[in-house]
């Protein structure tokens, strides 16, 4: 799959058994984001809208886009909380899912993985923020 032929995609990390931090981005400006992905923050409103800042592209380019054709399911050892991480890339035609499971002080969890949760929270980080603060 080629970062063009990308039309969402929905990174997810839970930990001790409750969602830490949700996101979804889509071509057509749709976004969903709940949580901060902070083990012990009790904020877990989900916040849906719709935006006209090509958000989904900006994602794209801040990752390594090898991993939208590396699938698969990975164990690291578990130190800490035992957390899983699930990126989904939706394409035209295909798709690619990938889940680590790690623990909340485990120090090796892949960069390119990493990467792609950081760049989901930091796209999408001041339109949650402006979310937080209308709901108040």
């Amino acid at each position: 799959m080629q970062p063009q032929d990308v039309k969402a995609v929905n990174v997810s990390v839970s930990g001790d058994d409750k969602p830490l931090v949700s996101v979804f981005v889509s071509h057509d400006g749709l976004i969903t984001r709940q949580g901060s992905a902070a083990l012990d923050s009790s904020e877990n409103t989900l916040y849906t809208g719709k935006t006209d800042d090509p958000i989904l592209q900006r994602l794209l380019s801040k990752i390594d886009t090898r991993l939208l054709n590396k699938g698969g399911s990975y164990t690291i050892p578990v130190k800490g909380v035992p957390c899983t991480l699930k990126i989904h890339f939706e394409g035209m035609n295909e798709n690619t899912h990938i889940e680590v499971t790690f623990g909340s002080e485990s120090a090796d969890l892949p960069a390119d993985v990493y990467d792609v949760l950081m760049a989901a929270i930091e796209v999408t980080e001041d339109w949650y923020q402006a979310q937080v603060r209308a709901a108040e």
